[in-house]
Formats: C-alpha cells, structure tokens, sequence
C-alpha cells in the first residue's frame, strides 16, 4: 500500500504579521459562525476523498496556518474528533499506521488545557513559531511575544510532548545573532523534547507592510553572516542540516515536509490548499469561493460540528453529487475524476510533463543535504543526468558548488545561499 499525506489549512490569526504573504484572515474581526462554517467545509472536503484514501496508507498530517492555536480549545478539539473519527473510519488502523501528526502553534496562545486537548486527539509533534526573542526586531515583524512567555509555553508543551520544533527567522534588523542562538543553547539544555530547528532568512515580499520599511539589501548581508554562523553553531548542539532551512536531532527530521521534498502523494484541505496527486498539482481557491463549494450542503442541513458526527456516513452520499467526486471513485479510476472534479469547480491547477517533473525532481531534491540521487533519477525518468548536464557539473564543480558523492549530487551547505544560482544551472 503507498503512502499519502494531509495538510490541513486553517488560515486564521490575530493580526497578519508585516513579513507574512501567505493566506490568512483576522480571527477576530470573523463571526463566530464563519470559522465554524469553514471546519465543516474542511471535513466535507476530507469526505470528498473517503475512496483514495481507502487505498493508501496516510503517512502524515500537518495542521498548518495561520495560526491554528488561536481557534478556540473547544471548538479545535470537536473539529480534531470529527477529522480522526473520519480516518478511522476510513482505515481503523489509521493511529497504529500514522508516523507524524504536527500542528503548528503560536506561543502567545500557548496554555495547558490546549496543549492536554492536543495529547488527547493524537497529535505527536508541535511546531512552535518563535522567530525571535528581540524586541526590536519583533515589532519590526509585526508581533512581539515575551521571552518568559516563550519559554512558559516551551514548559507546558514539553511536559506533554517529547517532539518540539521551533521557528526561527535570520537575517531581521534588530536582533543579534549571538542572543538568539545562547537562547537556543540555553533551551537544548533544559528541554530533552527539543529535536527540530527551523530557520528562514527573511524575505520581503511585495506588497507586504514590511516591504515598505525595509528592503532587501538592507537584510542581505546581514542574513549571510547569520546563516554562516547559525550553520557552525547549531551543529555543536547536536542539530544536524538535512535541508537548506532545517535542522534535526539524529531521526527527528520533519516527515511530512519530506513528502514535499520527496515529490511524494499530498492532499490538501481547505482554502488556498495545494494537493499533488500522481502527476497533478490543483490549488483551492481562497475561503469566499472555497466555502462556496460546501455551503449548499452545510446550509440544506443545517450542520454544526455538534451534530455532524451523526449524520457522517448520510453527508458522505450528499456531497458526493455533480460538484464533487463521483461516489463510486476507487483509485483506478481516480485520475479520472478529479480532473473532472477541478475543471467543474474551477479550481486551479496543472497536469505536469516530464520535463516539469524533471525539474522539480532537481530543485527539490537539492535542497536537501543529501541532494539528488542518480540512480532513482534515471529509473523515473529514464535519462543519464551526469551525461545531460556534464558541461554545467563541471562547471560548478570547479567552483566547489557542486558535489558528487557515490550515487548522489549536492550542493555543500556553505553554497546553499546561492542556492537559486546552482539551480538554475541545472534545470532542463
């Protein structure tokens, strides 16, 4: 049986941050009614796959935002349910088979009747977004979170969680490297649960209000100092780089984004959501048109996530309808009806070639430290990379961008800042 995974988007947070240019709306300002609403659509979604999913096996889930944490604890936990109760009935082995399920969260919003209630439901890793613990360059980011409240809610997460993944962002005017990394130290001292570090480089995206107060050249020099001296540090605590951004304890890599860097089988739930399925890649659209597609269901019906569970197996055979999936959808046939699916929703999307497969193959796979191997190269795609692209190997081999190692070719870590440029190079 394949494996498969599932991202979940939930795109709400208090405020959006100045750096942030991914899709997400103001909790607050939303009726209470509305986000409801939306964790229905996302669960009639997930009933819209109930037949594919029969036929793999689900690897991971990743509970992504927006901040997923800020949605009330109750409200969160009946959604949880809901979801999980829906996979096992899928798969009643689904717990014993899952290897990560991960939700991101914002420390602000960070208590123990949460962080219980996420034990409870079956999440088993937790990704904390601290990106930094200067004040100064918090407010440049749009947010501000106390260093003691950081490190309160690393206590309560640890006390129930044995995988914790922080967020970090180089390269962000105000902060001083030193600091940020003798917080990291101080906190892979006390807390045994801590095996992943994130760290991004700040980029200012256009059109975002931080893309206004600063600009790239300002960041630049900066975030290559950062990232150099980042790299040497936290491989004295023991983190190992397995991508160009992350960071792990020995077997603690992050599962599910090695799904998308392995070009394996996704499905994504919810608005603005990507899914790859063997050779398609669809987008949903944002919430207004996304909640569109399930609201005749939810409104015919009148559904809450309180009575949802009873009526899961009747829903099953009403969204199956025209709009949807056809019901009788089996894997072979699959194919078929989702682009029959994402044609009559008019929701985006692209059927790859090989030469687009090709080249995701390379630029995802040198991402990683372990780069892309030759061997499972050829026997997808049935071509000689080494011979393809012998000139531009050699080329950068001679600058030191480059790296054949046995079956693989990567890019060494000190060159993944030029990243792009190597690529480039390398595409067909």
């Amino acid at each position: 049986m394949d494996d498969i995974s599932i991202y979940i988007h939930l795109p709400f947070c208090k405020k959006k941050c100045y750096y942030c240019d991914f899709y997400s709306l103001p909790a607050g300002s939303l009726p209470e009614t509305f986000i409801e609403n939306y964790l229905l659509a996302v669960l009639l979604e997930l009933l819209n796959y109930t037949d594919l999913l029969k036929s793999y096996r689900i690897k991971t889930i990743y509970i992504g935002g927006g901040t997923p944490n800020i949605i009330e604890t109750s409200r969160l936990e009946t959604f949880l349910e809901l979801f999980f109760d829906i996979l096992k009935k899928i798969n009643p082995d689904f717990y014993d088979n899952i290897e990560e399920i991960t939700i991101e969260t914002n420390p602000e919003y960070i208590s123990r009747n949460l962080i219980k209630m996420l034990k409870d439901e079956g999440i088993n890793r937790i990704s904390c977004g601290v990106q930094t613990i200067s004040k100064r360059s918090a407010e440049i980011l749009g947010r501000y979170i106390s260093k003691n409240k950081i490190i309160s809610s690393i206590e309560i997460i640890t006390e129930n969680f044995t995988n914790l993944s922080l967020d970090f962002m180089l390269g962000v005017p105000g902060h001083y490297i030193k600091d940020e990394l003798k917080f990291i130290e101080n906190l892979n001292y006390r807390f045994n649960s801590l095996k992943h570090i994130s760290a991004y480089i700040l980029m200012i995206p256009f059109g975002t209000p931080i893309y206004y107060k600063i600009s790239e050249k300002q960041t630049e020099n900066k975030s290559i100092k950062e990232y150099n001296y980042f790299n040497k540090f936290i491989s004295q605590l023991g983190f190992k780089q397995y991508e160009i951004s992350n960071y792990c304890k020995p077997g603690f890599e992050s599962k599910h984004n090695l799904v998308y860097w392995n070009r394996q089988n996704y499905i994504g739930l919810g608005a603005t959501a990507s899914s790859y399925l063997y050779n398609v890649r669809y987008t949903n659209s944002c919430i207004a048109e996304y909640y569109q597609m399930f609201s005749d269901c939810i409104n015919d019906r009148n559904l809450t996530l309180s009575n949802f569970k009873s009526l899961t197996e009747d829903l099953k055979n009403h969204t199956f309808n025209n709009r949807y999936l056809r019901n009788d959808s089996v894997a072979n046939n699959f194919y078929k009806n989702l682009l029959v699916y994402i044609k009559k929703n008019n929701i985006n999307h692209e059927l790859l070639n090989k030469t687009q497969m090709m080249n995701e193959e390379i630029f995802l796979s040198l991402r990683k430290n372990e780069g892309l191997n030759l061997n499972s190269f050829f026997n997808e795609f049935e071509q000689d990379f080494l011979m393809d692209k012998k000139i531009e190997i050699s080329r950068l081999q001679k600058m030191n961008d480059l790296i054949i190692e046995r079956d693989n070719i990567k890019i060494p870590s000190e060159k993944f800042l030029i990243y792009n440029k190597i690529v480039g190079e390398l595409l067909y």
